[in-house]
């Protein structure tokens, strides 16, 4: 706890402001009614890291949305379509090789989602995953 609460707030001392949503692994609650608190990381978050979970901004001229993990995605709350949205939806990103129960967002939603799943780099139509950094080598 010690060691996650010193990264973030090193990071944060470095931006004027920052947001946050919860993954599957961040969360107590499976369910999709979420909350800030159903992850312990709540505790210790910088002042300037704001949670954003179901909620959008608009910055430098784009709509930009936030969402956690969900074992059901529902983006009702979008209003309009989003620019750009972050969540953690595992996604498929090659056919026939659905080995992680992969989820389906509402596409007219967005025109572009960046997908925090950590199992590997890809990109599929609107999708994008970065994977993450120490599995992909880089």
């Amino acid at each position: 706890m010690a060691e996650a609460y010193n990264f973030l707030h090193t990071i944060m001392s470095e931006f004027k402001e920052g947001w946050i949503i919860w993954g599957n692994h961040d969360i107590d609650a499976k369910s999709s009614d979420q909350v800030m608190t159903d992850s312990c990381l709540a505790l210790f978050l910088p002042p300037n890291l704001k949670y954003m979970h179901q909620q959008q901004i608009e910055l430098t001229g784009k709509k930009i949305g936030f969402n956690n993990w969900q074992p059901e995605f529902n983006l009702e709350w979008v209003k309009g379509e989003l620019d750009m949205l972050f969540t953690h939806a595992r996604i498929c990103y090659k056919e026939d090789s659905d080995l992680y129960q992969s989820q389906y967002l509402d596409e007219s939603k967005f025109k572009i989602a960046f997908c925090g799943d950590i199992h590997r780099p890809g990109q599929l139509g609107k999708y994008v995953s970065i994977g993450i950094p120490q599995r992909c080598k880089m």
